[in-house]
């Protein structure tokens, strides 16, 4: 077992299932989630408080309507912010901005076990770790990081998704528990169906 914690995040991603079989999850330092929404193409005046599965239930709701353009939650976790976009995806497409003058981080969760990891620091990507493929770019920066990890193994879908966001912790220093996940947090819409 790599970390202490891993349990936890398996216990949360068993009782998650069901969202994060299809989301995007960014982790950016800061502490403005108004700033952090907006950067990923969300309307700040469309905020409200929701939990993770009333945002899910809204996304999906929308895509099945036509009505778009899909939400994402932010919430604070220690110094940085944490976006989950369900059915979405600007933090990957915008995650070297947001690591400017530092580093940022993003796991993308497609069609229910296609995933990626994304690293970027300095306002450049870095790497893209992929589950059941090669890595892309440079890891080095993420040795110490990956050190007991088995993401660049090939292994089930739990056990990659449960190290990713041990990889997460790492490189942030946050853990989002299950306490963070049920909490409500800052729900915006995107701008566009582009998200």
């Amino acid at each position: 077992m790599p970390d202490a914690v891993e349990p936890s995040y398996r216990h949360l991603l068993d009782s998650y299932d069901f969202q994060m079989r299809d989301i995007c999850v960014t982790w950016a330092p800061g502490t403005d989630a108004g700033d952090l929404a907006e950067a990923l193409g969300a309307d700040p005046s469309t905020a409200a408080s929701k939990v993770l599965e009333d945002a899910y239930d809204e996304s999906y709701e929308r895509a099945v309507s036509g009505e778009g353009p899909n939400p994402l939650l932010v919430g604070r976790a220690g110094a940085w912010l944490v976006a989950l976009e369900p059915l979405a995806s600007a933090g990957r497409r915008r995650l070297a901005t947001l690591s400017a003058g530092g580093e940022a981080c993003c796991l993308t969760v497609g069609q229910g076990s296609y995933c990626s990891f994304y690293y970027a620091r300095d306002g450049a990507l870095v790497c893209r770790l992929v589950r059941l493929d090669d890595p892309e770019g440079d890891t080095r920066p993420l040795e110490r990081h990956l050190a007991g990890l088995r993401l660049l193994d090939k292994v089930t879908f739990g056990v990659w998704l449960t190290h990713a966001f041990l990889l997460a912790e790492r490189i942030t220093g946050v853990h989002l528990g299950e306490d963070w996940f049920s909490d409500e947090h800052t729900r915006y819409f995107h701008r566009g169906a582009g998200a």
